[in-house]
Order: structure tokens, then C-alpha cells, then sequence
């Protein structure tokens, strides 16, 4: 009994002594878990303070770009009222000083061409800004040009380079159209040689200027290329003009004209060629003899009156005297007889 009783007591031991470690473990662990907590809830509450001052900083940094927007803004608009107002002085005094100098368009289209020409050397001597220039010109444009730009896009309608093609291409200004100019332009009768000669540059400078010809190889390759096409047939002349219109400069150089040609006489016969074309004169036929034409008037011409048939006509009884009258209508008509037979 005494070995059952001190092993009973030894096992109290042990089983005291595991409480206790149990329990010291168990206290250990929840002084652990509390200074876990403690050191999670000091680290957040860091965090906390840290995400708040970041936030500061953030709002004062905002509010910073903010004042700087406004004082940028308010600058801005300072200098683009400012600046509109010297734009609108500047306009004032360059549309002041170009009224002397500035012509009105005329209503023929060509005439549209020295406007232009005009205008652009008034800019270079005032040294006019650009986006000044189509607000400049409006005031002169012809009637049809204005409503032309009135139906441009506002941004569009501000840009002279813009404004200018489009006016040419609405009035259908070609280099076709400067070329049977320069052939057709004859001397007015009340009209100088001067002006006669400066008329007939002017249309040579746009001719050239419209195929892009700026030194002397490419004005001599040009005038070979339309002697050449001035003696091709119609159908070969159109067959030219449709590859010319997907070239970049309008016109063919001497080597790809003469090979379209040679590959258009190749695919079949029957091309005749036909001197009429391209305002020129073929080899044989008769040259231009131009001559001032005097203004015609619609005053019909003096007719010298038709002479009209005369018919018997009696009058009075059977046997009484005979008179003339004239007929009316063509052709005869029944005489007419009047009184009692």
C-alpha cells in the first residue's frame, strides 16, 4: 500500500507540475499574444499617422498647384486680352496702311491670280503675320469669293495659304487654263505694248509656276512636251492628260511622255494626229494672225422691203374701174370682189 500510495503521490507531482508548466506556458503565450497586439496596434496607429501626414502633404502640394494654376491662368488671360488687343491694333493700323495699296478682286477668275500676287508682296513688305493675312484680304475678295470662304470651317477660313487654293480650285484655275490664255491674249486696241507684254509674263510666270518649272531644263522640257502633245490625236491627247493626272507636278517629263505615247501607238492604228490641240499650230498649218476686235453691237441691219404681189381687185359694178392692191401672203390669194355683178 505504501508503494501504491507514493506512486500516487509522485503522479500528483507530475500532473502538478504539468499544470503549472501548462499554465506558465498558457500565461506566456497570452503575454506574447499581448505584446503582439500591442506592437501590431502601435504599428498601425504609425501608419495611421503616416498615411495622414502623407494626405497633408498631398492636399498642401494640391492646393499649391492649384494657386499656381490660377496665378497661370490668370496671367494667361491678362496677356491673351492683351495680346487680342494688339492683334486688333496691329490689324487696324496694316489694314490702314494697305487700303492705298490694296486692289479689289475683279470678277473674272483669272483676275484672282494677281490679286493674289498683289497681296502677297504687300504682306512681304509690311512683314504682315501670317494670321493676320486672310483676315487682311477678306474686306477685297470678290463677291463669289466671299461667299466661297463664308462656307469654309472657321479654322480654315483663318489660314491664307488655305483660303487661296481653295478660291483657285472653286474657279477652276488650271495650267491648261493659263497656257490657252498666254496663246489666246491679244493686244486691245486702246491697250499698250507695255501692259500688253506684262500681261503675256504674267500669264507665262503662272503657267510655270502651276507645273512647278523653276529653272531653265525644266521650262525647255516643258515646251517640248506641249509641242509634242500639239500634235498627237484626240484620243492620244486624252490618254496623256488621264497618266498626267496621277503625277505629282501635273505634267510628264520628256522621257515618260515620250514612252506613254510610244505604248498608246502601240496597242492599235487609226491615230491621226490632229493639229488642233493643246492650243497650239501644227507644221503646215496657218499661224494666228490675231487682230483687235472692235465691240459689237446688236443693232439689227437695214433690209430692203420684199416686193409683194399685187392682185386685180374691182370694185363697183362688173365693168366698173379696176384698182391694184397688194397682196398680203405668199403665196397668191384669191382676189376679193366687192359690189353688186
Amino acid at each position: 500500500m505504501a508503494f501504491e500510495w507514493q506512486k500516487w503521490e509522485a503522479q500528483q507531482e507530475d500532473k502538478k507540475r504539468a499544470e503549472e508548466f501548462e499554465r506558465q506556458k498558457w500565461e506566456a503565450e497570452k503575454e506574447l499574444a499581448r505584446q503582439k497586439i500591442g506592437v501590431e496596434r502601435e504599428e498601425r496607429r504609425r501608419m495611421e499617422d503616416l498615411e495622414r501626414q502623407k494626405l497633408e502633404a498631398d492636399r498642401q502640394h494640391w492646393l499649391a498647384d492649384q494657386a499656381r494654376e490660377n496665378a497661370y491662368l490668370e496671367m494667361k488671360k491678362e496677356m491673351d486680352d492683351k495680346k487680342k488687343q494688339e492683334e486688333a491694333a496691329t490689324t487696324k493700323l496694316l489694314g490702314d496702311v494697305m487700303r492705298s495699296s490694296m486692289v479689289k478682286m475683279g470678277f473674272d477668275p483669272i483676275d484672282a491670280l494677281a490679286f493674289f500676287n498683289n497681296v502677297e508682296q504687300l504682306f512681304a513688305t509690311y512683314s504682315v503675320p501670317e494670321k493676320l493675312q486672310a483676315k487682311l484680304i477678306n474686306p477685297y475678295l470678290s463677291e463669289r469669293a466671299q461667299r466661297i470662304v463664308g462656307k469654309l470651317r472657321p479654322e480654315v477660313a483663318c489660314d491664307y495659304k488655305q483660303v487661296k487654293a481653295t478660291i483657285l480650285k472653286e474657279f477652276k484655275l488650271s495650267a491648261q487654263t493659263y497656257l490657252e490664255r498666254f496663246n489666246s491674249c491679244v493686244k486691245e486696241v486702246d491697250e499698250t505694248y507695255v501692259a500688253f507684254a506684262s500681261k503675256l509674263s504674267g500669264w507665262l510666270n503662272y503657267y510655270l509656276d502651276s507645273r512647278g518649272v523653276s529653272t531653265f531644263e525644266q521650262m525647255r522640257e516643258l515646251m517640248t512636251c506641249d509641242r509634242i502633245k500639239s500634235s498627237l490625236s484626240s484620243a492620244c491627247l486624252q490618254y496623256v492628260i488621264s497618266v498626267e493626272s496621277s503625277s505629282e507636278t501635273g505634267w510628264l517629263s520628256l522621257q515618260k511622255l515620250t514612252e506613254s505615247i510610244d505604248r498608246y501607238v502601240a496597242m492599235g492604228p487609226g491615230n491621226v494626229p490632229s493639229h488642233k490641240q493643246y492650243g497650239q499650230h501644227g507644221p503646215g498649218s496657218p499661224k494666228p494672225q490675231f487682230k483687235p476686235q472692235m465691240p459689237q453691237t446688236h443693232v439689227k441691219p437695214y433690209e430692203k422691203p420684199k416686193a409683194r404681189y399685187t392682185l386685180p381687185v374691182r370694185t363697183g359694178r362688173l365693168n366698173g374701174p379696176v384698182r391694184t392692191a397688194a397682196s398680203t401672203h405668199y403665196p397668191f390669194k384669191r382676189p376679193v370682189r366687192t359690189g353688186v355683178f
